[in-house]
């Protein structure tokens, strides 16, 4: 854990610190996220061999992106505040 100081501490803190969990939180969906995004080039080559057209490809990009960004929109209730 970090302290306020910015040094590590091997005690936990009594209240979990927002701003410095932050990262930790926000690198769960980075992780997902590019894990999906390394079979997107598999499922776009076999899209475009199966219907010989990127229009089908990339419609369902767009769906993905479009479902992501309303994830966001109606999942995020408050940004993290500094708690101060």
């Amino acid at each position: 854990m970090l302290t306020r100081c910015g040094r590590t501490s091997s005690r936990p803190s009594p209240r979990p610190e927002p701003r410095y969990l932050a990262a930790s939180v926000g690198s769960i969906p980075n992780f997902a996220s590019f894990i999906f995004a390394s079979f997107a080039p598999v499922i776009t080559g076999w899209v475009l061999d199966t219907t010989k057209s990127f229009s089908l490809a990339l419609m369902i990009c767009a769906c993905v992106t479009l479902v992501g960004a309303l994830a966001y929109l109606l999942l995020v209730r408050q940004p993290i505040t500094d708690g101060e």
